[in-house]
């Protein structure tokens, strides 16, 4: 049985770079292997690809693409903080966690 990477829904834009060519897309799901995207450009199958997002710039390969989907899988898998910034939107600087309640939030 072969592994699959647990994949959450988001909706957040990122630059997908072919080449020097970078074109608007947005992820739909993300794991810590690759990403689903929605773009309006062809993508051939096979292609080196860039995504500019949150966490910096991550490299991949597309794996499928179909009706406007393509799917990327990353050279290397995402680190936990890494997946919840581009899971969340978040930028770099800032890491996905639980807000802290004290005692003067409860009043």
């Amino acid at each position: 049985m072969k592994y699959r990477a647990p994949r959450f829904p988001t909706r957040y834009p990122v630059k997908l770079k072919i080449g020097p060519v970078g074109y608007r897309s947005l992820v739909t799901s993300v794991s810590a292997s690759g990403v689903c995207l929605s773009i309006d450009q062809p993508v051939a199958i096979g292609q080196d690809v860039a995504l500019d997002c949150p966490i910096g710039q991550v490299r991949g390969k597309v794996k499928w693409a179909t009706d406007g989907k393509v799917g990327v899988m990353f050279n290397r898998p995402l680190a936990r903080a890494d997946l919840d910034r581009i899971r969340y939107g978040l930028q770099a600087n800032v890491a996905a966690r639980r807000p802290k309640i004290g005692f003067a939030e409860l009043r």
